[in-house]
């Protein structure tokens, strides 16, 4: 719904692809670490988010956004989490 704000974007995926409810220390764990890449701001996201909006024509800004989003939906599917949903 706000795929500009990490914990909005984490929170959606969550509840469109598991049925049950994912630890808050996993959330943060996909927001810190896969994310935002060990970023400590949200703003990291939020703005490689709409450079890429923006501009998406522009190659650096589009793999900048992929490639973390690929890392995030991976992460997902890899939790037990997932393999219970």
């Amino acid at each position: 719904s706000e795929p500009g704000n990490p914990n909005t974007l984490i929170s959606d995926s969550l509840n469109l692809l598991y049925l049950i409810d994912v630890s808050q220390n996993t959330k943060d764990y996909l927001k810190t670490q896969v994310l935002l890449s060990g970023q400590s701001s949200d703003a990291y996201w939020t703005k490689a988010w709409d450079n890429y909006i923006s501009d998406t024509t522009n190659t650096s800004y589009k793999n900048i956004v992929l490639t973390r989003l690929r890392a995030l939906y991976k992460y997902i599917m890899d939790l037990s989490e997932y393999q219970l949903s």
